[in-house]
């Protein structure tokens, strides 16, 4: 079967309750996938279906050779499963009903560090309820309508750590939930998020906190009202 993304958006749900999740395993669904480059969170609610150790081996070979940084969810009615894959990095498999805990000191310490900080580390400061937490306490989805994110981390939001460390694809995750990029952080500095962003971060991740579509075209860009209104108050950012 062929399948086909309209619209490069960034974010796809599949209901496939009904129905086999044997596309996961299909080279034409990832090739779909690769061909938006502004998709990143895939969203597969499978029910009542299990993922068996042979399908997740699957999803793992497929997302080896994935080109782009991707999100995939697929949560069933006992557990969510959470596959993340980044360029030139190996897949990360989690599950989201059997992570360990952390305590704050151990996630200070590790946010200070370029090569710990990551998505997983993220995900699991949400279940310890470090950064935030899963709505009802229960670790079934990582959408707008499943996560609260609501703790600054050292005086700073941890969207702006995700722009200071250069995390494209956490800063990506991020920006799905509202944060305020206009709030001076509370440290001496006072810096905000796109003020961090234009100093430490690549053009793709200042682009991904102005929602900008991927790829980047060499014309003239158009702006949502509020994002464009936070670089009228910033001269120093170009």
């Amino acid at each position: 079967m062929d399948y086909t993304i309209k619209n490069n958006p960034r974010m796809v749900e599949i209901d496939s309750q009904q129905c086999s999740p044997h596309f996961l395993t299909q080279d034409s669904f990832y090739a779909a996938l690769n061909s938006a480059p502004n998709l990143f969170f895939i969203d597969v609610d499978i029910g009542e279906i299990e993922i068996s150790a042979d399908l997740e081996a699957t999803i793992k070979d497929q997302l080896k050779e994935f080109k782009n940084s991707i999100i995939i969810q697929c949560k069933s009615l006992s557990n969510t499963m959470v596959y993340v894959k980044e360029p030139n990095k190996e897949p990360i498999i989690l599950d989201l009903n059997n992570l360990d805990l952390l305590d704050e000191d151990e996630f200070t310490e590790k946010i200070s560090n370029k090569d710990n900080f990551s998505l997983d580390l993220v995900i699991t400061a949400l279940k310890s309820k470090i950064v935030g937490e899963f709505k009802d306490g229960l670790p079934r989805s990582l959408n707008r309508d499943g996560v609260t994110f609501n703790k600054p981390l050292k005086d700073w939001k941890l969207i702006d750590y995700a722009a200071w460390h250069d995390n494209f694809l956490l800063v990506r995750f991020l920006s799905l939930y509202d944060w305020d990029l206009d709030k001076a952080n509370d440290d001496e500095e006072g810096l905000r998020t796109l003020e961090i962003a234009a100093e430490y971060a690549s053009v793709n991740t200042l682009a991904a906190l102005l929602d900008l579509q991927f790829p980047i075209s060499n014309e003239k860009i158009t702006l949502t009202k509020d994002k464009a209104a936070l670089l009228e108050r910033k001269g120093n950012i170009s």
